[in-house]
């Protein structure tokens, strides 16, 4: 089968990452603090997470809220004279990670009106204040992971790294850690499903081991870590669905399940173009790889749908700013392979067949 031609440019191409610097900078904006603790809820509860990491109260026997010991990394606006200097780094290495993820994602795509229209999508949501840069990473990184097409030494070095940073942010946030579970879950599966060992091995120690090393650097007691995930991630959070939900504007209930709609028509229009250009002998490989990554998509979308809908308030935001980009991802983002390239399942040079599905190319062995 010919090479489609607009697939033969490498994607790590240098004019795709020259918006990268851009957007990092437009980024910056929502990383320099710019409110101040008061005694309200919210601006109080944030100035208690930097207070209970300093003073080593436990997480889970002690402290139960919707944060672990780390929850103060998702509050860089608000200036609490508390750990300023290693919120703002953090953040800071967060939205360059962000702004290098949004680029080559970029690469991707077929033209550059869709590139510069899905970093604008992206922007504008993380601009809005409610989804923050730490959400928009946790689904970048985990799409780009999805993305990976060899299961080489410095492949596995990288897929540890990631995961060593996931498994501090699983200590940031509740849902962080709720929607981490799933990403490495689905991130396992896949490997199994190609065989890639280095990067199944790297992916569950590192995050396994990691939760660890960041639970104990905070001078947490190792014991405690189990009661944390009950009481913090398990039994607060559904506290909030049995105590603050109450019957909203029933027009809100319609535009959430009209954009429910959006997406899975997205999601089923790419699972039906990927079998129906998959050769015979491929379809099932082609189909499960997409299915595992629609299921990702799914799942950072429930996760929206229930943090905005839970309120049926303002935090619907939550929900609609998270719901943009991805509806986007499903429609245009290539996964399977990457440009000019595809998985590799055997050695260097083993024979494999191409196929081009879409936009992108697969080999398959």
């Amino acid at each position: 089968m010919a090479e489609n031609p607009c697939l033969r440019k490498p994607c790590f191409n240098f004019r795709y990452f020259l918006l990268a610097p851009l957007f990092f900078l437009a980024l910056c904006g929502e990383i320099i603090p710019r409110n101040t603790v008061n005694n309200s809820h919210d601006p109080g509860s944030q100035l208690s997470y930097d207070y209970f990491l300093l003073k080593h109260f436990q997480f889970g026997p002690e402290v139960i809220q919707n944060v672990g010991p780390y929850g103060f990394l998702h509050y860089p606006q608000m200036y609490t004279g508390l750990l300023f200097q290693e919120k703002l780094l953090a953040n800071l290495a967060i939205a360059a990670l962000l702004a290098f993820l949004a680029g080559n994602l970029a690469g991707h795509l077929r033209s550059w009106p869709e590139r510069i229209g899905f970093l604008l999508v992206v922007l504008i949501s993380c601009k809005l204040g409610v989804y923050n840069m730490i959400n928009a990473f946790l689904i970048f990184s985990a799409i780009r992971l999805f993305m990976l097409k060899r299961d080489s030494v410095g492949t596995a070095a990288a897929v540890a790294a990631l995961s060593l940073l996931y498994a501090l942010l699983s200590l940031a946030k509740t849902s962080d850690a709720s929607m981490l579970l799933g990403i490495m879950a689905l991130f396992l599966a896949r490997c199994l499903w190609l065989g890639f060992r280095r990067c199944f091995a790297a992916a569950l120690l590192a995050f396994g081991g990691g939760i660890i090393l960041w639970w104990l650097a905070a001078r947490q007691e190792l014991a405690n870590l189990p009661v944390f995930f009950v009481n913090n991630m398990c039994e607060f959070v559904s506290a909030y669905s049995e105590t603050l939900t109450f019957f909203g504007n029933t027009s809100y209930l319609a535009m959430g399940l009209a954009a429910w709609a959006l997406f899975l028509l997205c999601c089923g229009m790419r699972l039906g173009h990927a079998w129906r250009q998959a050769p015979a002998g491929g379809k099932r490989r082609v189909f499960v790889e997409e299915a595992l990554f629609c299921c990702l998509l799914a799942g950072c979308f429930f996760l929206g749908w229930k943090h905005g809908y839970v309120r049926a308030d303002w935090h619907m935001l939550y929900f609609w700013t998270a719901a943009l980009p991805i509806c986007a991802m499903a429609a245009f983002l290539p996964v399977y392979g990457e440009r000019g390239g595809g998985v590799e399942t055997g050695g260097a040079n083993a024979d494999c067949a191409r196929l081009t599905v879409g936009k992108w190319n697969v080999r398959l062995r």
